[in-house]
């Protein structure tokens, strides 16, 4: 299915000044592809509602104490919603195609800043479901688990794919894609996916890990795949074992200079946040290129 809309979502917890904001790898990402795809990129700042904390913290704080925490709470999510915002207007200006501000549904390159009220998981599920696809920025190892809840949603309840950019900028995406496969569920999806982005003439390498001498035999039923959809690709046989297979199809990646990786990612838990496997969070660790995902 071609991508048409584009969701990104901001916490805007991070400071568009800070050369390690989170928020402005997203958004050139989502820009990048949104421009190469003619597609819509919403850009969602989520933020809690007023007052919302109120019930729940009644029953232990000191009730003076309750109104001064709700405001402390007010005022940093307005600080949030500026500095989303604040992301949203640099990333514009930096465009040398700017899209259309879009108020309704148009066609061509467009852009929209939203506010959407609720949990951050919630709220990320609910939208993404709605969206072709979705775009974060990968965090640094220390603050990734401040972070997680927007990629856990994302992956785990929207059943969109998810396009990972890493923190520094890419001058191309989509031109040169590995695709990491083994015949699975999600490697199919990531299959799938790939053909919502792949670009015209854009080499595609699929990356097979030999695992204990067993090579995956559908290695080449997937390039067939893709011919039958006018994508050429090569098959790229590595050698490797489960626990080498992640860091093999990565290096490979970087070295023959791919600037995306299409893999599934596997989820293994539901309780508080995603439990990943481990070439995905491997990937994830990494996050040297632009990943796409599917679950």
């Amino acid at each position: 299915m071609p991508v048409r809309k584009i969701l990104v979502p901001l916490s805007g917890r991070y400071d568009p000044e800070d050369p390690e904001s989170l928020d402005g790898p997203a958004l050139a990402t989502a820009f990048h592809v949104g421009q190469r795809l003619k597609a819509h990129v919403e850009v969602c700042c989520i933020t809690a509602s007023p007052g919302e904390p109120e019930l729940s913290l009644a029953s232990w704080v000191p009730g003076h104490s309750v109104e001064q925490l709700i405001n402390l709470i007010e005022e940093e999510s307005e600080a949030r919603r500026k500095r989303a915002r604040a992301s949203f207007e640099a990333s514009l200006d930096s465009l040398a195609e700017r899209p259309a501000i879009a108020s309704d549904i148009c066609s061509g390159f467009s852009a929209r800043f939203v506010e959407h009220v609720g949990e951050i998981g919630e709220s990320v599920s609910v939208r993404g479901r709605l969206s072709d696809l979705v775009v974060v920025a990968n965090s640094p190892e220390e603050w990734r688990l401040q972070y997680r809840p927007i990629l856990d949603a994302a992956l785990r309840d929207t059943g969109r794919p998810l396009l990972v950019s890493p923190q520094k900028s890419w001058p191309t995406i989509g031109s040169r894609i590995a695709l990491a496969w083994n015949g699975s569920i999600e490697a199919s999806r990531a299959l799938t996916s790939l053909l919502g982005v792949v670009r015209p003439g854009a080499e595609v390498a699929i990356m097979s890990v030999e695992e204990g001498g067993a090579l995956a035999s559908t290695t080449e039923d997937a390039a067939d795949y893709l011919r039958w959809h006018g994508v050429e690709s090569e098959v790229v046989k590595l050698e490797g074992d489960v626990r080498s297979c992640g860091d093999v199809i990565l290096d490979r990646a970087l070295d023959d200079g791919c600037d995306l990786l299409a893999m599934g990612a596997r989820v293994h838990g539901h309780i508080h946040r995603a439990v990943f496997g481990s070439m995905t969070e491997k990937a994830l660790s990494r996050a040297q290129i632009p990943l796409l995902m599917s679950s």
